[in-house]
């Protein structure tokens, strides 16, 4: 008989007791397993490190190119659309 592969993982983590009564509080609120309640969380960091990284990439390009408010971006953008 072939033994099933396990999809996940445990992880043992503590908490300080205030943190882990604010996790309980925070994720019966959100009617979401401890689990899946920390993954959100998880994904959710993941999604803003990405946009961050986006938005850094935004603003260096605009410091290269002398962009200086949302206007001049759209001027450009419709410049191009209609060139």
């Amino acid at each position: 008989m072939k033994a099933i592969e396990r999809t996940s993982r445990v992880v043992s983590i503590s908490l300080p007791a205030k943190t882990a009564e604010r996790l309980e509080r925070e994720r019966q609120r959100a009617g979401k397993t401890r689990s899946a309640y920390i993954s959100t969380i998880i994904d959710n960091a993941a999604s803003e490190a990405r946009w961050e990284r986006v938005y850094g990439q935004g603003r260096q390009t605009a410091r290269r190119f002398g962009i200086t408010s949302e206007d001049e971006i759209n001027q450009i953008v419709h410049d191009f659309r209609h060139s």
